[in-house]
C-alpha cells in the first residue's frame, strides 16, 4: 500500500507533497510520520536545486486537513514522540529552502490550518470550507509559534480574537483578512498553483533559499521556541479541560468545562 502521504517531482521546476490520508487528511501517527518523510525528500531536492518551490496537495475532495486525529491522543499514545513529530513537521515547512504554495481545496483547521500558515501562498477554494485553529473550543493548547505567524499573516487583533474565540472563517473572510492570497473554484486550485510554482522556475535556487530564510525567524530561534512549546503542549493535555474537550470530541458531543484555569 502507498504511503498516505508522499513527495514527488512535478511540473514547472516544483516539488510537490500530496496529502492522501482518509476522507478528511486528519493527521494520525502515521500520517505524521509520512508527512516528516515528504518534507525531508522535499527539502533535500530544493537545497540540491532540483526543485524551486513546493505544493501541499489535497487528494481528498472538500477537505485540505481537518487537523490532527484525536483518537491519536487517547491515553496509550506516545505523546512526547507524536507531538514531537507534529512540531518538527512544522518546523520543516517554515525552514524549507523553497517557496511554499499550499492549495487549500476545503477544510483546513487546526494542524491544517497550521501547516498552511508556515508557507508563503495560500490559494482557497471560494466556496464551502472553513478555515482557522478552533483549539479553544476543545481546551487545547494553540502553540505559540503559530499564533505569531498568525499575527503576522492577519495582523494582531484579529489573530488573538480569532484564537480567543475559535473562529473558522469562510473563505471572503479569510482572504479579506490575508489569509487566503485567492480564491478559486475547486476543480482549479492545483492548476492555480501550478501557476504560482512557475513564477519561480527559473530563479536562483540560492536566491530563493537565502530570501525565504531571511524574511523569517531564524531558524535556531524558531527550533528554541519550537522546544518550550511542546513542553508547554505536552502539559497542557493533561489539564482537566483538554482531557473533557478530547472526550467530548471523540464521543460526538459538546464538552462541559469546569477545571482550574490553566497557568
Amino acid at each position: 500500500m502507498s504511503a498516505p502521504i508522499f513527495f514527488e517531482k512535478t511540473q514547472q521546476n516544483a516539488g510537490a507533497i500530496n496529502l492522501n490520508s482518509g476522507p478528511t487528511n486528519a493527521f494520525s501517527a502515521e500520517a505524521l510520520n509520512s508527512l516528516s518523510s515528504a518534507l525531508d525528500e522535499a527539502h533535500a531536492e530544493g537545497l540540491a536545486g532540483n526543485i524551486k518551490s513546493l505544493l501541499l496537495l489535497s487528494q481528498s475532495p472538500g477537505y485540505f486537513s481537518a487537523g490532527l486525529d484525536l483518537n491519536a491522543l487517547d491515553d496509550s499514545a506516545d505523546l512526547s514522540g507524536l507531538l514531537g513529530t507534529f512540531y518538527s513537521n512544522l518546523q520543516k515547512l517554515y525552514t524549507m529552502p523553497v517557496p511554499v504554495i499550499s492549495g487549500i481545496r476545503g477544510h483546513a483547521l487546526g494542524y491544517g490550518c497550521m501547516l498552511a500558515l508556515m508557507g508563503d501562498y495560500r490559494l482557497l477554494v471560494e466556496s464551502g470550507a472553513r478555515v482557522g485553529l478552533p483549539e479553544v473550543k476543545l481546551g487545547l493548547r494553540i502553540p505559540r509559534i503559530v499564533i505569531e505567524e498568525y499575527q503576522k499573516v492577519v495582523g494582531y487583533s484579529e489573530a488573538n480574537r480569532q484564537v480567543l474565540e475559535g473562529t473558522a472563517m469562510k473563505p471572503d473572510e479569510a482572504l479579506r483578512c490575508g489569509y487566503a492570497d485567492s480564491l478559486h473554484p475547486e476543480d482549479e486550485i492545483e492548476s492555480k498553483c501550478y501557476s504560482v510554482a512557475g513564477k519561480f522556475k527559473k530563479l536562483s535556487s540560492g536566491g530563493l533559499a537565502s530570501i525565504r530564510a531571511a524574511s523569517r525567524v531564524d531558524a535556531s530561534a524558531f527550533a528554541e521556541i519550537l522546544k518550550r512549546d511542546l513542553e508547554e503542549n505536552l502539559k497542557s493535555l493533561n489539564h482537566p479541560d483538554a482531557r473533557e474537550g478530547l472526550s467530548a470530541a471523540r464521543e460526538g458531543r459538546r464538552p462541559s468545562f469546569t477545571g482550574p484555569a490553566m497557568v
